[in-house]
């Protein structure tokens, strides 16, 4: 994971981002992934609302973290975690398990910041694509996806959108 970090600094930032970094995330940063996950969640129109407590949901994320299952890329702005987005199990596969920004700054280029950082992470490793589940009624996700040039390739589960991006 190490060797992976140097590639965030290749990225030109705009003024609104100008001092956001990327790193990876520690077991140190579970209970602001949870946090955030958890006040963002109410945004995605999830079939089956998030049903833990801030406490529950920061053991959860610690052990994701701990165990690698999760590979999580945090954008912070002045220690303020500002959105993260994760990677299921090898960064190379291309799957992205969540990507989740802190409501107050929606729409100020966070996301797409992660994105790229992860069209750039799975390119390097010879990765082909991104893949993204998106609930059905997430129509702002699946918006912010394919203006990133993700394509819908199905419905899983009766409410997940598959998108798919080549790189």
């Amino acid at each position: 994971m190490c060797s992976h970090i140097m590639i965030f600094g290749l990225f030109h930032q705009d003024d609104l981002m100008d001092k956001t970094s990327l790193r990876w995330a520690k077991v140190s940063d579970a209970q602001a992934i949870a946090i955030l996950e958890l006040s963002s969640a109410k945004y995605e129109h999830r079939r089956q609302p998030l049903d833990f407590t801030a406490a529950e949901f920061t053991e959860i994320w610690q052990e994701r973290i701990r165990s690698y299952q999760y590979q999580t890329i945090l954008c912070e702005r002045q220690g303020i975690l500002l959105g993260f987005l994760s990677f299921y199990r090898q960064v190379k596969r291309g799957e992205i398990c969540c990507l989740y920004i802190d409501p107050e700054y929606f729409r100020q280029g966070i996301g797409r910041r992660l994105i790229r950082a992860a069209s750039l992470l799975v390119s390097r490793l010879q990765g082909k694509c991104l893949k993204v589940d998106v609930e059905v009624l997430n129509f702002g996700a699946q918006a912010f996806y394919k203006e990133l040039h993700f394509r819908a390739l199905g419905v899983k589960l009766s409410h997940l959108i598959e998108m798919k991006k080549e790189l």
